[in-house]
């Protein structure tokens, strides 16, 4: 009896110390991505012109931590083909958003060796009398940011398809947040459009 009351202990041990090691073992690290997006940056020609190699600085890094998210997340990698310097905001003070994404997915239909396209500014961007930190079209191809981390990652979940949440921790939150996360709505909004085709929006 002793002996079997061991051999079950042992078992009940191995099988604790599996279930343990697999609860620890990050979800992230047994995905591979399986597909590349590539990535066309459009710069302000004026901070391009002031300073071309601290903006395409920070315009790689940006686009460095959307790729960690999107390749931990969804095993999908963004690779950045180009930066190239943006003529539309040239000498205005503020941009119109609807008029900037317009000249952005002009500039994507030029892009054949990319998926999408992102132009960077630093300027306002405004949508009427609403004060912007990115825009684009769900399923587009094109998306407008400012240089920052969260507003362009949360641009480029609209390409795939993400909507704004009301959950303030979600990445997709309306009103800025600097999460890296995505809400569980539009997390599995984006696993099944992974594989999508990016092109022209047909309507906002």
């Amino acid at each position: 009896m002793r002996r079997s009351h061991l051999f079950q202990t042992a078992v009940f041990l191995f099988i604790i110390t599996v279930f343990v090691t697999v609860c620890a073992t990050p979800a992230v690290a047994q995905r591979t991505a399986y597909r590349e997006i590539t990535v066309t940056a459009l710069a302000d020609r004026e901070l391009m012109e002031n300073d071309a190699e601290g903006t395409e600085r920070e315009i790689k890094d940006i686009i460095a931590f959307a790729a960690d998210v999107f390749k931990q997340e969804f095993g999908v990698t963004l690779k950045l083909r180009a930066v190239k310097p943006w003529e539309f905001p040239y000498g205005k003070t503020k941009l119109d958003a609807n008029d900037a994404l317009a000249d952005a997915n002009v500039q994507a239909r030029g892009n054949k060796d990319s998926d999408i396209t992102l132009g960077f500014t630093k300027k306002k961007l405004m949508l009427e009398y609403k004060k912007l930190g990115g825009y684009a079209f769900m399923f587009g191809n094109a998306a407008v940011t400012h240089f920052d981390e969260s507003i362009a990652l949360h641009e480029i979940g609209h390409l795939f398809g993400a909507h704004h949440s009301q959950d303030p921790l979600s990445i997709m939150y309306e009103g800025y947040t600097d999460s890296e996360n995505f809400d569980r709505t539009n997390k599995a909004v984006i696993q099944k459009t992974m594989e999508k085709k990016f092109s022209m929006p047909s309507a906002p």
